[in-house]
C-alpha cells in the first residue's frame, strides 16, 4: 500500500515541544536524515523530498505565486510503500514528533483504460 506523508508549514499545527533552538534543529535534521536511511534500508521508501521555498499554483490561464493548498506550504514529503495503514501511521507519528503534524494520504492506483 502506498501512502504520501506530507509535512506542511501550517498555522493550524501546534508548534513542537520544546520550542526549537539550535540543539533541537540539529536533532531534527539528524532524525530526518536517519528516517530516510531507515526507510530505504527497509525497502519502504519510494521517494522523498524537502522544499526550500513555497511553490506556486498553475491554472490553464495564470500562475499564482502562492501554494494551492489552504495557504500552508508543503515543506517536504515521503512516498512510502508499506504493508499496512498502521505502518504508515507509525512513520507519520515519528515525523510528527518533530513537525507537530503530518498528512498521511493513501495513494490510489491509476484506472485501467
Amino acid at each position: 500500500m502506498r501512502f504520501l506523508i506530507a509535512m506542511y508549514a501550517s498555522p493550524r499545527v501546534p508548534p513542537p515541544t520544546p520550542q526549537p533552538d539550535a540543539e533541537w534543529m540539529r536533532a531534527m535534521i539528524a532524525f530526518m536524515k536517519q528516517i530516510d536511511v531507515d526507510l530505504r534500508a527497509s525497502g519502504e521508501l519510494v521517494a522523498d523530498a524537502g522544499f526550500d521555498r513555497p511553490g506556486f499554483t498553475v491554472t490553464a490561464d495564470a500562475v499564482t505565486r502562492e501554494p494551492l493548498a489552504d495557504g500552508s506550504p508543503l515543506i517536504g514529503f515521503w512516498l512510502v510503500d508499506v504493508a499496512t495503514e498502521e505502518r504508515a501511521v507509525e512513520i507519520g507519528r515519528s515525523i510528527a514528533h518533530w513537525s507537530g503534524a503530518v498528512e498521511v494520504r493513501p495513494v490510489g492506483t491509476p484506472p485501467e483504460v
